[in-house]
């Protein structure tokens, strides 16, 4: 669980998080997952974020939140890193990066 705010705070730079599938957050799992003082940390944290937001990317919608920026500066982000399809161009590459490590692991 991340914590958008601290990390603007940390970095003093704007901060995105985009997710692809709408949904009714991540409290049900985070229940079913921890309890305790680690499930009300997490819940903490979870709710101190702020919003998502729809954003419409070539066609397609991905769910943005934003700490540091304007919403619409946000969106504008996420379009301009994302040259074809719905998936902006850093998160491509992360998640490209992210399995040729698992087959490394293999």
């Amino acid at each position: 669980m991340l914590d958008l705010p601290t990390i603007h705070e940390a970095a003093d730079r704007p901060v995105l998080s985009v997710s692809f599938g709408d949904s009714e957050g991540l409290e049900s799992a985070l229940r079913e997952a921890f309890d305790g003082a680690g499930l009300t940390r997490r819940l903490t944290t979870y709710h101190a974020q702020p919003d998502r937001r729809e954003v419409a990317v070539d066609g397609e919608t991905v769910y943005v939140r934003s700490v540091g920026c304007s919403e619409s500066t946000a969106a504008d982000v996420v379009r301009a890193f994302t040259p074809e399809g719905g998936r902006p161009e850093p998160l491509r590459v992360a998640r490209m990066a992210a399995r040729a490590g698992e087959s490394y692991r293999e």
